[in-house]
């Protein structure tokens, strides 16, 4: 009896405590995700807004006089390097380039002033490196297109040799991202680029035009920006805090993971918390929050204290059980008591029964002997007395 007590108890401590881990796991669940998507939606808006700051950059360069040479080149890095700390300490804008929109009408004034003429670009080929033989070309023949984009500042100034050169057409993912800014004046981004340092971003700013009659705009800025610009804003120990990882893709073509704070052993039992799919530059990305769901049954333990309930329910347990064997243990001693006591009634009871018996059989014994005797006298009194015999005429016949 008292096992299946202390089963009973042990049954009802775990359904309370399943109840409760239940709906702490689901008061967790819910605050993370509330948080994660604040911080990923946090995050987004920072992402965009420096990509937007671009078009802050490509100002500067707006109504040059001299088109040619429109900055000195140290204030041209002067201007990179402080636009590229998004007010951090860390440059993070691995190359800025400057084209100018030439039409062709102002081909000869603009190569008169640049001291040399305006050179295509070699197609391209990963499999050569890019020194100045294997990327530039032969000057532009004269008449060639109605309008030209020479790169007229370099950063960094190494790259100085590709100056007067038109790579806007090189690359056709990056010659769709500059028309693009063409058309609707926002930065466009080509697919991110896997460099020796990580992941980049190239993108692409048009220019406003000074002058409307003659161009629609001035040029394009191309910035490629570290990931780390962007991915910055993730890698953050409020973020990262209780086990939270953080991925960053590119969805535009094919998913590219270009940030991830996933360990090298990928979790199997990965929950996803929050998750946004934005644009970015023309371009399609994910951002999403994640976590293993046997750390989140931890953190609900360590919240919920199991320990607590199975002591307090075993202890509980105990208790009841050990009052029940001593209720069981006083109520057979009570009915083995009322037992014995209705025995002891019972047989007082029979013997005195059988004392009545016994005493009345005996005068009923005595009753009956002495009516026999009495019947026996009588019979013999009428055997003696021989009655007289009657004579009877015989005539009466």
């Amino acid at each position: 009896m008292a096992i299946c007590v202390l089963g009973v108890a042990m049954v009802i401590t775990w359904t309370v405590l399943d109840a409760a881990l239940t709906q702490e796991r689901d008061f967790f669940l819910t605050e993370e995700q509330h948080r994660l998507n604040s911080v990923i939606a946090s995050g987004v808006d920072q992402m965009q807004g420096r990509v937007a700051a671009l078009s802050t950059l490509a100002n500067v360069f707006s109504g040059r006089a001299n088109r040619s040479h429109p900055l000195p080149a140290t204030k041209h890095v002067s201007i990179v390097e402080s636009f590229g700390k998004f007010g951090g300490s860390t440059n993070l804008l691995q190359q800025c380039s400057v084209a100018m929109w030439v039409t062709d009408s102002e081909r000869a004034t603009f190569e008169a002033s640049a001291g040399q003429g305006i050179r295509q670009a070699r197609p391209m080929n990963a499999s050569l490196p890019p020194t100045p033989a294997n990327v530039l070309g032969d000057v532009f023949p004269a008449n060639a297109q109605s309008y030209y984009l020479p790169m007229v500042l370099t950063y960094p100034t190494r790259l100085s040799w590709a100056l007067f050169g038109d790579f806007s057409q090189r690359s056709l993912d990056r010659a769709i991202a500059i028309n693009r800014t063409f058309e609707t004046g926002q930065p466009a981004a080509a697919a991110p680029l896997l460099t020796p340092s990580g992941w980049s971003v190239p993108l692409h700013q048009a220019i406003l035009s000074s002058d409307d009659a003659g161009r629609p705009w001035d040029g394009f800025v191309g910035a490629t920006i570290s990931l780390d610009a962007f991915s910055v804003v993730f890698d953050s120990d409020t973020l990262l805090t209780g086990g939270v990882y953080v991925t960053l893709v590119d969805a535009t073509a094919d998913s590219r993971t270009l940030f991830s704070t996933l360990p090298d052993s990928r979790p199997d039992d990965l929950v996803t918390l929050a998750s946004q799919t934005f644009m970015l530059a023309e371009r399609v990305w994910v951002a999403s929050a994640c976590m293993s769901s046997q750390y989140m049954d931890d953190v609900v333990e360590d919240s919920v204290h199991p320990s607590v309930y199975w002591h307090t329910g075993g202890a509980i347990g105990v208790g009841v059980a050990a009052l029940v064997v001593i209720l069981v243990t006083q109520t057979r001693s009570r009915v083995a008591a009322q037992v014995a006591t209705q025995r002891a009634k019972a047989s007082e009871q029979t013997h005195a029964t059988m004392l009545q018996l016994m005493n009345h059989g005996m005068v009923f014994f005595l009753c009956c002997c002495f009516r026999f005797l009495c019947s026996v006298r009588t019979d013999c009194w009428c055997v003696n007395r021989t009655p007289k015999s009657v004579d009877r005429d015989p005539g009466h016949h």
